[in-house]
């Protein structure tokens, strides 16, 4: 099979391994690569990403040619990874209130025509409308929840006049198609009990829900273990030289690194994401990433003529393949209080039962875990520029002299004595009285 080069690594080794005809394999790639855009964390783009620090920090970076990965849940934003966890938890909920929501309406339906009723407009409407408010009620567990269910699970006028057209043509058809059958199964001599047994199982949708809702068990799962689940990220930003991160963040240099070689070198690996703070971008990510089972397999899950084995392979397939984005996503989504920092990450993930992996300090009273993410083979870390806070221009010559000094000892080329490439240092432009 061939694989868009854009493809996670991880992705097409799922694929590789799962137990799926060729043309499964390749909708779930076809549908990948149309919507990667919609589903993939954006890349970091920007040939060199800046790293806010005080005095000590960059001599720390300097010195032990080291970077550190702080623990997410000791970061600045309170509403760190569990922003993510908010979003996919909204997904899952909508998806099982839609669910629902179509059980309750088959169910209803499916009595309506085993009774002999007449499917119209006004009973199809009826029982939506139905079927919408018990859902919403079931899964809905907070006011919350409920308010944010019902602006998106079919209350609005539009979504249900859609509704009742979609399942009224639906149950019309089917209810023709179950009369048909009954004629012709009637003439084949079939007593009453045993028409009625056929017919219920034309009526049948249980696989199909059951293997949804073991999906959506499966996302629900993912989001009760995450929690348990540490991340460690160390932070960047697209701005060199912006007053409000100078003030929240470095009080003293900004470092400028090659972004590339800092991401393809590092131990241990990493990777690389541009944050997203807008919530409705985060929503689109996430159900572009679900809607995949929905969307494109829908044929599969209700075909009499596949088996539930294949059913139940092609649905953990794509689970599996969900992880890897839910994962990325975990570290992803910010709060739009900080979109003015224009936030590049490096991440990775590490349990704390791998303890030779994280490190810990202390500061205030408080014990942080970190991850020190060095270059391979302790080689220098790939350090551009630095631009050292706002400050009289007497005052930048003299700091500069001295951080001249710090990057030699260090093994460090400096650009004024080699113009093709070495570290540059650059005053901030910002005329900040100080």
């Amino acid at each position: 099979m061939n694989y868009s080069p854009d493809l996670d690594q991880s992705v097409i080794e799922i694929l590789e391994k799962a137990d799926l005809g060729d043309d499964l394999k390749q909708r779930i790639t076809n549908y990948l690569e149309q919507n990667l855009s919609k589903i993939q964390p954006p890349k970091i783009d920007d040939e060199t990403i800046y790293h806010y620090t005080s005095p000590s920090g960059l001599r720390g970076i300097i010195e032990k040619h080291q970077i550190w990965a702080s623990n997410v849940a000791y970061l600045n934003d309170s509403r760190e990874f569990y922003e993510a966890l908010d979003r996919i938890d909204e997904s899952s909920d909508e998806m099982r209130c839609t669910l629902n929501t179509i059980q309750l309406i088959n169910s209803m339906m499916r009595k309506s025509i085993k009774d002999a009723q007449p499917i119209s407009l006004k009973v199809t409407e009826d029982i939506v409308k139905k079927a919408i408010e018990e859902s919403i009620i079931k899964v809905g567990t907070t006011e919350a929840k409920e308010r944010k269910l019902r602006a998106t699970i079919g209350s609005e006028k539009k979504e249900i006049e859609e509704s009742v057209a979609h399942f009224y043509q639906l149950f019309s058809t089917l209810q023709s198609k179950i009369e048909e059958s009954k004629q012709e199964l009637k003439k084949q001599y079939l007593d009453d009990d045993t028409v009625e047994k056929i017919v219920t199982g034309l009526l049948d949708t249980s696989e199909q829900e059951t293997l949804l809702h073991n999906y959506i068990d499966k996302i629900d799962n993912f989001l009760r273990t995450k929690k348990d689940r540490d991340y460690y990220v160390s932070c960047f930003t697209h701005n060199c030289d912006q007053l409000s991160q100078w003030r929240g963040y470095g009080s003293y240099a900004v470092v400028g690194f090659d972004t590339p070689k800092l991401i393809n070198n590092l131990v241990p690996s990493v990777q690389g994401v541009k944050i997203i703070y807008d919530q409705q971008e985060q929503e689109k990510r996430v159900e572009s990433l679900l809607d995949m089972v929905v969307a494109e397999f829908t044929d599969i899950i209700t075909a009499s003529d596949q088996s539930y084995d294949i059913k139940e392979v092609l649905i953990d397939t794509i689970f599996e393949i969900d992880k890897i984005y839910l994962n990325q996503y975990l570290v992803l989504f910010k709060d739009k209080g900080f979109c003015e920092e224009e936030e590049r990450r490096l991440y990775l993930s590490v349990t704390r039962d791998e303890t030779d992996k994280y490190q810990i300090r202390e500061r205030n009273g408080i014990f942080f875990p970190y991850v020190e993410l060095k270059m391979k083979e302790n080689k220098q870390l790939p350090i551009k520029e630095i631009y050292l806070s706002p400050r009289t221009p007497e005052e930048f010559e003299r700091a500069k002299i001295g951080l001249q000094y710090l990057l030699k000892k260090n093994g460090y080329e400096l650009k004024e004595e080699n113009n093709v490439s070495g570290v540059e240092i650059k005053p901030s432009s910002i005329p900040l009285r100080v």
